[in-house]
């Protein structure tokens, strides 16, 4: 049975109590919301998405999330003292469709990735091209996914000339390999 859900506020994609039609809408009103932010020369924070239930709470910035649990603040609109708005985003998808909508441009820095300020060009990675080791990249192109118990992801391209891998180990370390074949 699914718990009852209230459909007026933004739950966490990742929130076990999320229906599939919830979470069109939230990407889509998500997307709503950024594409006013960027709009204003505002920037994109991107957020990892969390599983635990929050609350939402109006302040004099905007509209705040409280984890239930822990009782921490998660400001979805915040202003700095110039006034330029910031908006965390935490839905893969909201990128998506910022990256493939004509009113936004891929190539201003407006995205705030692990406090580095890049344009949606420079987040989103084809496959095919240099691989960026050690930052956060949102990565297209065809696919091979396969289900493991491991924290690994395996990218190869160019025919197996080009691999990378990362695997992240119980203690939270993480080892990347690269190789690339010469032709």
């Amino acid at each position: 049975m699914e718990l009852p859900s209230n459909r007026d506020d933004l739950h966490s994609i990742a929130c076990s109590t999320v229906s599939g039609d919830e979470e069109k809408r939230q990407v889509q009103v998500e997307t709503e919301q950024g594409k006013r932010t960027i709009s204003k020369n505002g920037i994109i924070a991107m957020r990892k998405a969390t599983n635990k239930s929050k609350t939402n709470h109006s302040n004099e910035h905007g509209v705040e999330d409280v984890d239930v649990v822990t009782g921490e603040r998660r400001n979805n609109v915040t202003k700095d003292k110039k006034g330029t708005e910031s908006r965390n985003v935490s839905s893969i998808k909201t990128y998506i469709n910022f990256y493939y909508d004509d009113d936004v441009y891929n190539n201003v820095c407006n995205i705030r990735v692990d406090g580095e300020l890049i344009s949606l060009n420079t987040l989103f990675v084809d496959a095919k091209e240099e691989i960026p080791v050690g930052v956060n990249r949102i990565f297209f192109g065809n696919a091979i996914v396969t289900d493991s118990n491991r924290k690994v992801v395996k990218i190869q391209k160019d025919n197996g000339n080009s691999k990378y891998s990362a695997t992240q180990y119980p203690n939270g370390t993480v080892v990347e390999t690269k190789v690339t074949k010469r032709k």
